[in-house]
């Protein structure tokens, strides 16, 4: 008889193997949601499965992003008996700086010569960063179209949050990627919900939101709260219902909703709900208002079989998520007046040297409306100010949106990425997240050379400034490289390890064409440069 055939039938009739070491749980972090620019301690329990002690084997700890491997570290712990279990730590912490919209894979694995089964090595955790407290705001500028397409101009002054359920609520058999937006009116709660894994729709595609409307963490006696329900009929119908909640808990019998509106679309690639629901005083209407803009949340997202999204993440999925008490805080906060910039219009993109350009940006603005100073500057590639322009508009009640000119500005030969930054000021603001925004444009009358100097006193130079497929980094140390979208998006995460001729070569490939931030590691700082992508 074959050998191998031979070990693997004693094997698989019960027979413990020799040498076998794996991994049986990862330990840290404790739950799969992480705090950003907090130490995160790696851990897992490694055991023996084998008749034999097991020494000179390893421990590797792998934290993935997209892709990329931003984070790898080893770990020689002593040697196990047979059957011993042992807590394993990586030698270094990990400082997670994750974003709402994205996750990390977190691996594990056990390395040891003349192992004898491989298939109990490894695990995986996915890790995410959620909060528990949502805000968004009351406002009638901007309110969706509710079509099941979820536009990014439409929501971009909803309240947004990450719903994945990376805790596998629900029985989920693997964890699943969602999100979720929510706004207000006078008149109606706006709500859309992004699935990425569904690319079909159909009557299995479902939403529930579980609201205590005002907030005291416990169902009403009378009915008057409950839960609603967004889904698909079996006629392809997208359909509100709401179920009060009795003292049993949930109503089986559905109420109509009058008022609400529910749309739901495959055509962005993925399965999207869009949806409002009508404030009022009926059961079957959200008794909020501005006087009382605070309500708790539960929701969660799912197809026929699987639970895509679980809002909070942390809420039991046996008897919490029918309790308010352990539920999150949606804030709808009425907006007085909140004035912001919503895009530099130009100079943008590539400018040529030696001409006039006319300095213009988009200003909103919501609620009773009052007077604002407005500002716009212009950087050269080395942060000088060379200059600066101030106007003052009045927006009325009710709100809108304006195109501000600003005095024409001359952009001389110094070619390089030049930077554009507007703020603002009124006494009626009550809203300064959105007073700055920054752009850039790059200057290239003729092309910008290669320059193999373009580092600092750290000894950290990255080169070509203006890239197609990838950038060179040159003297980096071992650690993070991280890489920003003008919006603040991060879009790249990799981890460094200088090669033996002093440059690392960065694979671009993936972004669209625009301008980035790019982090690195240096010895005394870190150290920020400007990257322009063109395809």
């Amino acid at each position: 008889m074959n050998r191998i055939l031979f070990w693997g039938l004693i094997f698989f009739c019960g027979y413990v193997l020799a040498a076998d070491v794996g991994v049986v749980a990862i330990t840290g972090p404790a739950e799969p949601r992480v705090q950003p620019g907090q130490e995160t301690v790696l851990a897992a329990i490694v055991r023996n499965f084998g008749s034999q002690p097991v020494g000179g084997y390893a421990v590797v700890f792998q934290v993935d992003s997209s892709g990329q491997m931003i984070y790898e570290e080893t770990a020689t712990p002593d040697s196990l008996p047979p059957g011993g279990e042992r807590t394993v730590s990586s030698p270094r912490v990990w400082v997670p700086q994750p974003v709402l919209w994205s996750g990390y894979t977190l691996r594990v694995y056990t390395r040891h010569h003349g192992d004898s089964f491989p298939g109990n090595d490894t695990l995986e955790m996915r890790v995410l960063f959620t909060s528990d407290t949502v805000r968004a705001f009351f406002s009638e500028l901007g309110v969706p179209v509710i079509d099941g397409n979820i536009e990014p101009e439409e929501w971009s002054w909803a309240g947004f949050m990450s719903s994945a359920n990376f805790a596998r609520r629900g029985n989920s058999s693997i964890q699943h990627q969602s999100y979720a937006w929510y706004m207000g009116s006078d008149s109606f709660l706006y709500a859309a919900f992004s699935l990425p894994e569904i690319t079909t729709r159909s009557p299995a595609g479902e939403i529930c939101l579980f609201i205590d409307e005002n907030n005291n963490s416990r169902w009403e006696p009378d009915s008057s709260e409950g839960n609603y329900q967004i889904v698909i009929d079996s006629g392809g119908v997208d359909r509100v219902y709401y179920y009060p909640w009795t003292s049993s808990g949930p109503s089986s019998v559905p109420l109509p909703v009058p008022g609400a509106l529910a749309a739901s679309s495959v055509s962005s690639g993925n399965l999207q709900f869009e949806c409002r629901i009508p404030f009022g005083s009926e059961r079957w209407q959200l008794n909020l208002h501005p006087d009382a803009d605070t309500c708790r949340l539960f929701f969660f997202q799912k197809d026929a079989r699987e639970f895509h999204g679980w809002w909070p993440m942390m809420v039991d999925d046996t008897a919490g998520w029918q309790d308010p008490a352990f539920y999150g805080k949606l804030l709808l906060t009425p907006l007085q007046s909140d004035f912001g910039w919503r895009r530099i219009i130009s100079p943008a993109g590539i400018v040529d040297t030696n001409i006039f350009v006319l300095p213009r940006a988009e200003l909103a603005g919501f609620g009773s409306g009052g007077r604002v100073r407005v500002w716009f500057y212009i950087y050269t590639p080395d942060s000088a100010r060379v200059y600066a322009d101030s106007d003052e508009v009045f927006f009325p009640a009710g709100g809108g949106a304006i195109i501000v000119d600003f005095d024409s500005f001359y952009v001389n030969n110094r070619t390089g990425i030049w930077t554009t930054r507007c703020s603002l000021y009124s006494r009626y603001d009550i809203n300064s997240q959105n007073d700055v925004r920054t752009g850039y444009f790059i200057v290239s009358g003729q092309g910008v050379a290669e320059d193999r100097n373009w580092g600092d006193n750290t000894g950290l130079a990255v080169f070509p400034q203006v890239v197609s497929e990838r950038v060179r980094v040159r003297n980096a140390e071992a650690g993070n490289l991280l890489l920003y979208d003008a919006t603040g998006r991060l879009r790249l995460e990799q981890l460094l390890r200088q090669s033996s001729a002093g440059e690392v070569d960065v694979d671009l490939q993936s972004l669209e064409p625009g301008i980035y931030f790019i982090r690195l590691p240096g010895s005394r700082s870190v150290v920020r440069k400007l990257l322009f992508v063109r395809k």
